[in-house]
């Protein structure tokens, strides 16, 4: 609850909404912001939250209904025409930063317009998060134009072999194929069996997917942290220490 007062926006299915509201009711629950529900039937089309947060969800294949969720982050950066800048002979320094920050300048008798010098860059970051879903290829078109991918990859081939069908699950060959197939840049596996979370399973997922995987990828722990950049790369914030 930590004094959150914005509204929180829940992207689910009917059945949810009114399991939380039943609960709310039963518990005597009286939250300090609203909450926003969005029915997932809704966000098969893409449902823009913010001007630049934008969501898509995705069915996927599972015992139960399962849902990947495309999320889309765009950002306008504001960057100095540095070439030009150096063919005028216009000095780095201070002439530089106020036309970053949008001041027109006075430099050997003519005025720098802020405007000329200054090109608006748009990007977008798309990543997938998908939950447990044991048909890859169902986010094929969602992959095409995504820098990251979220995937369960809950056993290694050999086990889900003998595991059979049942379990409706992904093995980490079926993720890194599809993975390698999409031309992903990177790939984060989660949701692995109790049988491989020790250090030895671990292992052997990681080896299994460098099989059939070329691209970038981490094997997920609980409260890791990553970041991805606006050139799409991805690193694991490494956390300090007490």
């Amino acid at each position: 609850m930590n004094a959150r007062s914005k509204p929180l926006i829940v992207i689910a299915p009917k059945e949810i909404q009114q399991w939380f509201e039943i609960t709310a009711q039963l518990t005597d629950l009286h939250l300090p912001y609203s909450i926003e529900f969005i029915d997932i039937n809704e966000a098969l089309e893409s449902q823009r939250l913010t001007n630049e947060l934008l969501v898509q969800a995705h069915p996927l294949s599972h015992r139960v209904p399962s849902f990947a969720f495309s999320i889309y982050m765009k950002t306008t950066q504001k960057k100095l025409d540095i070439q030009t800048l150096t063919q005028l002979g216009i000095p780095k320094g201070d002439i530089w930063g106020h036309l970053k920050r949008g001041y027109d300048v006075d430099f050997e008798g003519r005025v720098l317009k802020s405007k000329d010098f200054i090109k608006i860059q748009n990007q977008q970051i798309h990543v997938i998060i998908g939950g447990d879903n044991d048909q890859p290829e169902l986010l094929a078109d969602a992959c095409k134009d995504a820098q990251l991918l979220i995937h369960e990859s809950t056993y290694l081939q050999t086990v889900l072999d003998k595991v059979g069908k049942g379990p409706m699950h992904s093995s980490a060959k079926m993720v890194a194929e599809f993975a390698e197939q999409q031309s992903l840049d990177n790939l984060i596996l989660t949701h692995f069996s109790p049988r491989h979370q020790d250090k030895a399973g671990q292992l052997a997922i990681a080896e299994e997917v460098h099989q059939f995987y070329t691209g970038h990828f981490y094997l997920a722990n609980d409260f890791d942290e990553f970041s991805l950049n606006e050139a799409g790369q991805l690193l694991k914030i490494e956390k300090k220490s007490c």
